[in-house]
């Protein structure tokens, strides 16, 4: 077996065209913020990767958080905080880079298996301009997708280098160069993603493609070491992750009919949208109100899919694609998984490439079976490509921010819970308490077990004065979930207004307990403290809250606030300059800013701050009409009042 030698010029050439074309379309990407959705867990507040240190490259490679384990992912952004700081862009240019790598490895993959040129080709454009790939690839979270399919695919480069020249002997091939690069390149998708063991039984598929068989003793042999990793890897991540720790036990257990037909649904899903992306939303529904009738055609997906490798099988190209899709998505199945997600695009970036094989050799077989084929077939094909890039630039838009997507993904689904609650939390950031009730309620209507729709209804309903209502949100909440350290910190949160102060302790302690990693509890606690006047107190609490959760300007708001009652001016604007810092349009920092600068005569800075929250803020604080008219008239006393 012999690969066809590719030029220099060519390979340039090939590169260029997937450069200007993958950074052409992601280009409006650069312009998006981190998301309140598993960016802030795994990269804004996660104190292991806010510096390089011997401790925390311990702590990413021997912890996990949020159950998963990804050291690799982690130390990769690590290093990009360490020499460009917290800037999204930085993430995602670095994401949008490995995915033009990945789309050129998956062209000299192709180019190896098929020798056809035209097929590596257009397989990779395919690959590069695919709407499909967007979640995994401007989400800064799925940096983990990108960086394991990078090291994924070049260890699959490698060891089918390694089967152009195969050392026979049993035990020499370990010291074959290409097979080395193989086996560590593994090694390294395995620490970027879990995902990347089905490589193991992919490698055999390929050995299977190339030799003409699958149980021969060489075979075994060569893949062996790739099972023993993937092996080990498992039961690594099963003890860092802790597989007795009752937190990562499925709350809604499915029974198995059910999770057999959202994983046939799972499996239409991917290969419908890659072949026709339509609808493409970060959050795809679910049933929580009952499965309608029709979703059980379904299930036909299985056997159809079946079928269709049968009427292939003498399609040794189609069968690999086909097979290749098969091996890598049936682990994210609802069949198979352990997780609570039916269908999610991102899960599709690497097993898609075996669909992607599928619909270049259809357009391939065209052109050569349909008369005159090059006239009628490849306008087709330039069509679809215009199509998926046109696709792919838009939807990189609706990945601008939190509210943008989500609001995205209610345009195609309203009745999608998780959209729903997300915009709840994003309108009480925001302040709109209403808002943010309509929509917990909406949650709540379609899913009466959501926890986290019960913890937000609490929010807005203790604004809003319904302390009863509050607590009786916050009770279900925990009896959905006992362990829903968030319900706990809420209900302290209610008894601390009514001032039972012990009660309210008690149940901030069992939050501490039950997620010692969770800074809210410590933040209620600083609030607490200082409602009693214990100033020192408070200060440790927001500490406490700050180390485990730096990158949330309310906490140094928070803390601002307490410095400056206890007298130290100083200090208290210190906090409120970092909190702006974080987000500029954190109005009570500024307000309180401007208080700050009023009590150090610096009058004219403070109308700046009053100036600014009066053009941009959309709720002003209490008294902020007076406070404005005391200002002015100070400033006005020595010198001329600045322009509106």
């Amino acid at each position: 077996m012999n690969t066809p030698a590719i030029s220099i010029k060519f390979l340039t050439a090939v590169g260029l065209l997937f450069l200007v074309g993958i950074f052409s379309i992601y280009f409006p990407a650069f312009q998006n913020d981190f998301l309140d959705w598993d960016d802030d867990i795994f990269v804004k507040n996660n104190l292991d990767i806010q510096a390089l240190n011997p401790q925390n490259i311990r702590a990413m490679f021997t912890s996990n958080k949020n159950n998963v384990y990804i050291p690799l992912t982690y130390l990769s952004w690590a290093l990009e905080i360490l020499f460009f700081g917290l800037k999204p862009f930085v993430f995602i240019f670095n994401n949008v880079l490995l995915h033009f790598l990945n789309t050129f490895l998956v062209f000299l993959i192709l180019n190896r298996l098929t020798r056809n040129r035209f097929l590596a080709l257009t397989a990779g454009i395919l690959f590069g301009l695919h709407p499909i790939h967007v979640e995994s690839v401007v989400w800064i979270t799925e940096r983990k997708d990108v960086l394991y399919a990078f090291f994924y695919l070049l260890s699959l480069y490698y060891f089918h280098r390694y089967l152009d020249r195969p050392i026979k002997k049993p035990g020499n091939f370990l010291l074959h160069p290409s097979y080395m690069v193989s086996l560590f390149c593994f090694v390294l998708a395995l620490f970027s993603k879990g995902q990347a063991v089905t490589l193991a039984p992919v490698l055999v598929l390929i050995m299977w493609y190339e030799r003409k068989r699958v149980f021969s003793r060489q075979n075994m042999w060569e893949a062996g070491p790739f099972f023993i990793l993937a092996a080990g890897f498992g039961i690594l991540t099963l003890v860092i992750m802790g597989i007795l720790d009752r937190s990562t036990v499925e709350l809604y257990p499915v029974p198995v009919l059910i999770k057999f037909l959202y994983g046939s649904y799972s499996l239409a899903h991917y290969v419908i949208r890659t072949v026709i992306p339509f609808n493409l939303v970060p959050v795809y529904p679910e049933f929580y109100q009952g499965i309608p009738g029709v979703f059980w055609l379904y299930t036909l997906s299985v056997p159809l899919y079946v079928l269709a490798m049968f009427i292939c099988r003498k399609s040794r190209i189609v069968l690999l694609g086909l097979l290749f899709f098969l091996l890598n998505i049936l682990p994210l199945l609802e069949i198979t998984s352990t997780g609570n997600v039916i269908a999610a695009d991102r899960f599709s970036y690497v097993p898609g490439m075996g669909i992607i094989l599928v619909i270049t050799v259809f357009f391939h077989q065209l052109l050569k079976r349909v008369p005159r084929g090059k006239f009628v077939v490849l306008p087709v094909l330039l069509a679809y490509m215009v199509f998926l890039g046109i696709y792919t630039g838009v939807y990189t838009t609706k990945w601008k921010d939190t509210e943008t997507l989500f609001l995205h993904s209610l345009d195609y689904y309203p009745d999608s819970p998780v959209a729903l609650n997300k915009m709840a939390a994003m309108r009480l950031m925001n302040q709109d308490i209403l808002g943010a009730y309509q929509f917990s309620n909406a949650a709540l209507k379609v899913f009466p077990g959501y926890e986290e729709a019960y913890i937000n209804r609490s929010i807005t309903r203790t604004k809003l004065g319904d302390m009863n209502g509050a607590l009786k949100d916050c009770k279900i909440a925990i009896k959905i979930n006992p362990r829903s350290a968030d319900a706990h910190n809420n209900i302290a949160n209610i008894l601390a207004m009514g001032k039972q102060y012990d009660l309210a302790g008690d149940h901030l302690q069992t939050a501490m307990d039950l997620d010692p990693k969770n800074y809210e509890p410590h933040a209620s606690l600083g609030n607490i403290l200082a409602g009693k006047g214990d100033f020192t107190g408070a200060i440790a609490s927001f500490d406490r809250a700050i180390q485990l959760n730096p990158g949330d300007p309310r906490l140094y708001n928070s803390r601002g606030s307490v410095w400056m009652r206890s007298g130290e001016n100083q200090k208290a604007m210190c906090d409120y300059n970092r909190a702006l810092e974080l987000d500029p349009d954190l109005n009570m920092a500024r307000f309180n800013r401007a208080l700050i600068r009023t009590k150090q005569d610096e009058s004219g800075k403070a109308l700046e701050d009053l100036l600014y929250l009066k053009q941009h803020a959309k709720n002003l604080p209490s008294g902020f009409n007076v406070f404005l008219a005391d200002v002015e008239k100070k400033v006005s006393r020595s010198k001329p009042i600045p322009a509106k």
